[in-house]
Parts: C-alpha cells; sequence; structure tokens
C-alpha cells in the first residue's frame, strides 16, 4: 500500500501538472470574473463617485466663480462709496437746476465708466444705479421717464425686503425682468443692494443697485454641462430658481429641493422620485446653492454597457472553462477509475489483475508501475507459499526428529540403571551428568535461562571432565545468590572451561584449578573464570576471540570466538568477552551480561527489564 501512496504522488507531475495549472487558473480567474457580475452594483456606485467627483470639482468650480462675481459687485459698490465727489452728489436735496443736474449726470457718467472698466468689464450689459434719500436716481441704463424708472427701482428694492435706514449689503433673492433698451426686451437680472452711507456726516444717504444679466450666471452653470441631459441651477432659500442651463426653469422651483434642504453644505443627493442625482454646493454668505444635475440614464448608461460586455465575456468564458474542465477530468478520472479498478480486484484476491496503458503522461507511467508492482507482489507471493510449504515440510521432518533424542535419552537411562544395578557408580554418575548436559543443549529450545542453570550445566560438563582426566584439577565457585535469577545467553560458559581444560592444564605438573566467581556490579552481571594453567601469549588471546574458525575437540566444538560474536550480537560491542593472562600463570575471562530478569511462563523463561 505503500507503494502504491508514492505512486499516486506522481499524479502531479509533467502533463497531467500542466493540466492542473490550467484548470487552477481558471477556477482562480472564474471567481474574480463571476464576481464582476455580482458586484455590478458596486461598479455602479465606482462609477457614480467617479462622476460625482467630476462634477463635484465643476460645482466647485461655479461656486468660485459666482462667489467672485459677487465680489466684483461688492468692489463696484465700494468705488462708489468711497468717492466723495458721489458722496457729495447723494446729499443734495433737489435737482430742479437742470444745469447742476447736467453736470451732476455727466460727473456721474464718468465715475460709472470707471467702475465699470475696473470692476465690472467681465459682465457685459451690467448696470448700476444709485438712488438718494429723495428717490432721485442715477443710472447706467437709459430711461426714458426718470419718475417711473425711479418708481421701479424702488419696487426693487420692496420685492427684496430691504430696510430702508439699515446699514446693509444684500444679493438679491429673486431674478427681475428689466426692460434693458439695449436689448430692446425684457431681460432677466440679479442683483446686489446696498445701503449708500455717509461716511462723514453719517447716516444713510441712499441704495446702491449694481445689476448682472442672468446670462453672466448661466454661463457660469454652462460650464458644468458636460452632457446634453445634464442641467445647473442657482436657487435662493427658498428653492426658486435664479438661474439655469435652461431658461424656462426661471422663476420656478426646484423639484426636489427638499431633499437639498436635508443635505449638508457640499453632499450629493439622490433625488429617486425624478430619476436624477444631483450635486449641491450651498453659499451661505450669499444665501445661493448651485446645483448639478445628473439623469440615472446618463449616469448608468456607461455602466450598462460594461455590464452587457461582462455578461458576454462570462459566458464565453464559462463556456470555455466546463468545456476544458470536461476534457481534463475525462483525461484524469478515466484512467484513476481504471486503476481504481485493478486495485480493487488486486485486494480482493486477483493477482494477474492488469491496468491497460494507453497515452504517455503520469497515469499511463502510473498504470505501468502498477503492472509492474502486481507482478512483483505476485511473484512474492508465489516464493512465500513456496516456502512456508517447505517449513511444514521442515517441521514434520523436525517432530520425525525428535524420535532419535529421545531414543538417545532412553538408552541412556537404561545403561545407567544397568551401571546402578552393577554398583558401578562412577559410571552412573558420568551417564546421568551427560544426559542432563545434552538434555540442555539439544532438548531445551530457550536461548536466555538462569544463571543457575547455566552453572549446573557446568558442573555437569566438569563432572564428566574430571572421569576423562583423572581428577586432573578442581573446580571452585564463588557465586552471590542474587545473580542466579538473572538471564544468560544458554552454553556460553561451558567453552570457556572447556578452553582451560583442555589447553590451560595440558603438560601440567601440578594440580590444576578452575574459579568461577559471579557478581553484580552496578548495572551488569560479571562472572570471572579463572585458571593456574599455562597461560598464552598476547597474540593468541586476541586470535581466539577473533578467529571464528577457532573451536576445541571438546563436547560443544563452540569457539571462544563463537561464544564472543554471540555476546555482541545479544547485548552489543561493549560486552564483549575480555581475556586476559595472570601473573604468575593462567588465564583470567571475564563475560559481562546486561541485568536480565526472568519470569517462568508456559512457553519457558520470558526476559523482563530490570528497572
Amino acid at each position: 500500500m505503500k507503494k502504491l501512496g508514492t505512486l499516486f504522488r506522481m499524479l502531479l507531475l509533467r502533463s497531467i501538472r500542466r493540466k492542473l495549472v490550467l484548470s487552477f487558473l481558471f477556477l482562480i480567474v472564474l471567481p474574480i470574473s463571476l464576481s464582476g457580475l455580482i458586484s455590478f452594483q458596486f461598479l455602479q456606485e465606482a462609477v457614480k463617485d467617479k462622476m460625482n467627483i467630476g462634477n463635484e470639482m465643476a460645482i466647485s468650480q461655479a461656486k468660485m466663480n459666482i462667489e467672485l462675481l459677487f465680489k466684483n459687485m461688492v468692489a463696484a459698490s465700494n468705488s462708489l462709496l468711497m468717492d466723495s465727489e458721489i458722496q457729495d452728489i447723494m446729499k443734495q436735496r433737489s435737482h430742479d437746476d437742470r444745469e447742476v443736474l447736467y453736470r451732476n449726470s455727466r460727473l456721474m457718467r464718468s465715475k460709472y465708466f470707471a467702475v465699470q472698466t475696473s470692476a465690472l468689464d467681465n459682465y457685459p450689459n451690467h448696470f448700476i444705479t444709485l438712488l438718494n434719500a429723495e428717490g432721485f436716481s442715477f443710472s447706467t441704463i437709459p430711461m426714458e421717464e426718470n419718475d417711473e424708472f425711479q418708481s421701479f427701482m424702488r419696487s426693487l428694492l420692496d420685492k427684496e425686503r430691504v430696510v430702508r435706514n439699515d446699514n446693509y449689503i444684500k444679493l438679491g433673492e429673486y431674478t427681475h425682468n428689466i426692460n434693458f433698451l439695449p436689448y430692446g426686451q425684457l431681460v432677466p437680472f440679479v442683483i446686489l443692494t446696498r445701503a449708500y452711507m455717509d461716511f462723514i456726516g453719517g447716516g444713510k444717504s441712499g441704495d446702491i443697485i449694481v445689476g448682472i444679466p442672468e446670462s453672466a450666471l448661466s454661463d457660469i452653470l454652462n460650464g458644468i454641462v458636460v452632457r446634453e441631459s445634464i442641467r445647473g441651477y442657482v436657487i435662493n432659500e427658498r428653492g426658486e430658481i435664479l438661474s439655469s442651463t435652461n431658461k424656462a426653469d426661471i422663476g420656478t422651483v426646484l423639484p426636489y429641493f427638499a431633499e437639498i434642504q436635508k443635505a449638508g453644505p457640499t453632499d450629493t443627493i439622490e433625488a429617486l422620485k425624478f430619476d436624477v442625482i444631483a450635486n449641491v454646493s450651498h453659499m451661505e454668505r450669499l444665501g445661493w446653492t448651485v446645483v448639478g444635475e445628473v439623469p440615472d440614464k446618463l449616469l448608468y448608461a456607461e455602466i450598462a454597457a460594461v455590464r452587457q460586455w461582462l455578461v458576454y465575456v462570462n459566458l464565453g468564458f464559462i463556456a470555455a472553462f466546463l468545456t476544458l474542465a470536461f476534457w481534463i477530468a475525462n483525461g484524469i478520472s478515466k484512467p484513476i477509475g481504471k486503476l481504481k479498478r485493478a486495485t480493487y480486484e488486486f485486494a480482493t484476491g486477483r493477482l494477474d489483475s492488469r491496468v491497460e496503458v494507453s497515452g504517455v503522461d503520469e497515469l499511463a507511467m502510473l498504470a505501468l508501475k502498477f503492472n509492474k508492482m502486481t507482478e512483483e507482489i505476485g511473484n512474492l507471493v508465489q516464493q512465500v507459499n513456496e516456502d512456508e510449504k517447505a517449513k511444514r515440510e521442515l517441521e514434520i521432518q523436525m517432530l520425525y526428529s525428535q524420535i532419535n533424542p529421545h531414543f538417545l535419552f532412553n538408552t541412556l537411562n537404561s545403561i545407567r540403571w544397568m551401571a546402578e544395578a552393577s554398583k558401578v557408580y562412577n559410571v552412573s554418575k558420568l551417564i546421568a551428568s551427560l544426559a542432563q548436559l545434552l538434555r540442555s543443549s539439544i532438548v531445551q529450545k530457550n536461548e536466555i535461562i538462569p544463571i543457575a542453570e547455566e552453572l549446573d550445566n557446568i558442573r555437569h560438563y566438569v563432572t564428566i571432565q574430571k572421569m576423562r582426566f583423572a581428577a586432573l584439577f578442581v573446580d571452585e565457585y564463588e557465586i552471590e545468590d542474587e545473580v542466579l535469577q538473572y538471564g544468560i545467553p544458554k552454553l556460553i560458559l561451558q567453552p570457556i572451561v572447556e578452553n582451560s581444560i583442555l589447553h590451560g592444564f595440558a603438560d601440567i605438573s601440578y594440580k590444576g584449578r578452575i574459579h568461577i566467581r559471579a557478581y553484580r556490579h552496578y548495572d551488569n552481571v560479571e562472572i570471572v573464570i579463572t585458571d593456574n594453567g599455562v597461560g598464552c601469549d598476547e597474540s593468541k588471546l586476541a586470535s581466539l576471540l577473533r578467529d571464528k574458525s577457532a573451536s576445541s575437540n571438546g563436547f560443544s566444538s563452540i569457539g571462544i570466538s563463537n561464544v564472543n560474536e554471540r555476546l555482541k550480537l545479544h547485548f552489543g560491542a561493549d560486552y564483549a568477552l575480555q581475556m586476559n593472562n595472570v601473573a604468575g600463570g593462567g588465564t583470567s575471562t571475564k563475560v559481562k551480561l546486561p541485568i536480565l530478569s526472568l519470569q517462568p511462563t508456559t512457553l519457558g523463561m520470558e526476559l523482563l527489564k530490570d528497572d
């Protein structure tokens, strides 16, 4: 299964990877494109905000131009107020003297001309009128009858609600139609009214009226009209239209003035009832408001075109994506489906299951690897079956071979009882030791046995060797009781003792001695076997530990090197045998073991860790 997992990870390589990358690109771009449709409302708001910014800038510029117009009108009135000669004329109470009237009229015309050229030159067809306290007027408007003109100017002041005795300055709240002779028709004007004050004597000497044609305002409003359906208005505090890009609107009330009243000084309102969006800018000092009006249909006309284009692009993109996705999915899922079915068949036991290979991409490579893997697994299964068959045959042979040891032990027991019956006790003891030693080495299956049992095997072996060598040596034991319960690999000590008897005691003329000492040293058990034999040179000792071909001619035929290898295999290199010569003659061999605690089980001796 691990191999299968590795093979499936190859799915992300080469051409499949390119297909998946292309699919991921589509998956990334498709939501972005669809979000364009979903967030169309946000697009509308963005376009509206962009257009509003343009309208606000245009309204702001129009407001500045209107305020500049007002400043110029104020500047003209200031020039009249500061002129001492005009002050003298305004103080005169009677104008019956024609010569004085003529001279005053000429002087006023020159004064007006100077004011017009300095402050009002940019506004053609404007007029300036001065009314003294008696109602007599001096004006730049040609008059047929002064009395009628004076009455008309008084009516303008009344309509503008001018307080007669106050020092005031006020921009008009209405548009006034004046019969302006140069035009030969009634012309709408907006006016500035101001009290003419006597700065020397104090008090009010009369009124100043400065009139600008409404066309000057409409020319300013035309600057905000970038499309034919966009309109501009100047309205007063009651919503009455003073000027407009459409002359027919002048004098009417703006339909959505109620919404404008709720707006801030500079704001954008949506008059949904009237299908318009308006930008407003209030001129607090003047009491006027500039309004730029844009119809909804104009605002969203370009957005509708963008939306339609976006819909078509998205539909085409979705169609292309679905086609490509189907092609990619089919190219990937179909081979994977085949591989899945073959894997399922293989898992259910059909070891001959194979995948049909087509193409040259990763899935084809995966199918080839799968086929090769199933073939190898099939061969392995066949080999395992053959090995199991051979194992069963070997077990049967082992069962048969168990007959021979039983026959051998029965025969030895018969000889032993015959020796007992004949009172040959040495032979009987020898046979008993041999039988016990054979039973431990041949019949017992446990690799790890108690140290006590291993020492018993040594005693049996020594008993046999004493019979052979006619008590050539003696054996001594110095064993701590604690270590008897710990474990040891079986037949570890016997080859060492055998080496001392066969090689250490060869050709000696004195009594040999073998001393076996077992004790616990920290977390280890150490067993030291010492003899007083002929000893061995250092190179010979190294050869015994290293040369695996070295073996004895004794009972076990297991060499010292084999014991050394068994210890290192069981416990590691730190537990190798240590052999040294003893001063005065003889050899000392140390066996070091870890603490191996054992407990009896139904299967023999179970190895435990000692804490």
